[in-house]
């Protein structure tokens, strides 16, 4: 087991049925997918400690990203359309090894940002609206 350079990485959005890679890719986090649970004491237990019981669900969660923003790049256009009419894109994640980990996913946020001294930038965050397919571990040996 080694260390894997996050160096090309990609995040690609699937458009008109072609996966295409959402450009200038500065950071990629999630999913942020998470194992419901719910508490369980009883009246008559012994201690006074706090259990937890899973519920069978699993909330998928979300995924965030950053970009160095181009306003006329056609895939940053495309993310702006997103927004202007909400739609679940197919999405994958991938990472330099491996398979990609694909999701479906709403665009809920782009927040284009400029500052003093800085490129033009924006944070992007997409709710999933189901479980990723991550890649079989088998594959990444």
């Amino acid at each position: 087991m080694g260390k894997v350079t996050s160096k090309g990485t990609t995040l690609k959005v699937k458009i008109a049925s072609v996966y295409v890679p959402v450009a200038q890719l500065i950071s990629l986090g999630g999913p942020e997918d998470e194992v419901q649970d719910t508490e369980t004491p009883t009246l008559d237990q012994v201690g006074n400690e706090i259990a937890h019981d899973v519920t069978g669900w699993v909330e998928p969660g979300t995924v965030d990203f950053e970009i160095y923003w181009d306003p006329v790049l056609e895939v940053h256009q495309t993310l702006m359309a997103f927004k202007a009419t909400p739609q679940v894109a197919d999405w994958q994640n991938l990472y330099p090894v491996g398979t990609p980990m694909s999701y479906s996913a709403i665009l809920k946020k782009l927040s284009p940002a400029a500052g003093v001294g800085e490129m033009l930038k924006a944070s992007g965050s997409m709710q999933l609206t189901g479980l990723a397919t991550y890649p079989d571990a088998e594959e990444e040996e």
